[in-house]
């Protein structure tokens, strides 16, 4: 072998094998436990040239980020709506207990001042 030659490989065809997924149930003494999960024995052969092979998994690749980017939005929108709602109650209910209070307040005040101005009217000053 000469050491100033360079050597060269090409892959044109690309193989792969799809395995079917098995859900192992657990025979343990905890039932919470969900279950394993491992590869089954039957499988799916394709083959394709290089070039299709590397679109196909760059599309697969793309739809499954805009999946989760997708996802993502869905859960934010919906943390966003229950933060707000959440917001609304404790505003409601810091407008409530303030509306109670100053009912209470406004109703001490005119027994006060009903009370005042009729301890007013009796003194012998006025």
């Amino acid at each position: 072998m000469q050491s100033g030659q360079q050597h060269r490989v090409r892959f044109s065809i690309v193989r792969t094998r799809s395995y079917n997924v098995v859900d192992e149930l657990s025979m343990d003494d905890e039932p919470d436990m969900p279950p394993r999960r491992s590869l089954g024995w039957q499988y799916t052969e394709r083959e394709s040239d290089l070039e299709t092979a590397l679109a196909e998994s760059l599309k697969e690749r793309n739809e499954k980020y805009n999946r989760l980017i997708i996802e993502h939005m869905m859960r934010a929108e919906q943390l966003k709506a229950e933060q707000e709602r959440i917001e609304e109650v404790k505003k409601k209910g810091w407008k409530l207990k303030a509306k109670r209070m100053f009912k209470s307040l406004g109703k001490g005040v005119l027994e006060a001042t009903s009370k005042a101005s009729f301890a007013v009217g009796t003194t012998p000053y006025g």
